[in-house]
């Protein structure tokens, strides 16, 4: 889960077959949480795949 991160472009411009399964549009991505935990992610994995791999990152980049 230190590798992953969430993008909001879930737009339709690359079909449905190119999103999460559970998630049919953008409307969906608030579900992602409860899916993550009902698949056996840790609240921290969860929080780090949600934002904090991406503040992780461009902190790094930025420094």
């Amino acid at each position: 889960a230190q590798h992953v991160g969430i993008g909001s472009d879930l737009d339709g411009g690359f079909g449905t077959e190119q999103a999460p399964m559970d998630l049919e549009s953008i409307a969906d991505l608030q579900s992602l949480t409860a899916i993550l935990a009902d698949r056996g992610y840790s609240p921290a994995d969860i929080e780090a795949i949600m934002h904090g791999n991406w503040i992780r990152r461009l902190n790094e980049i930025w420094s």
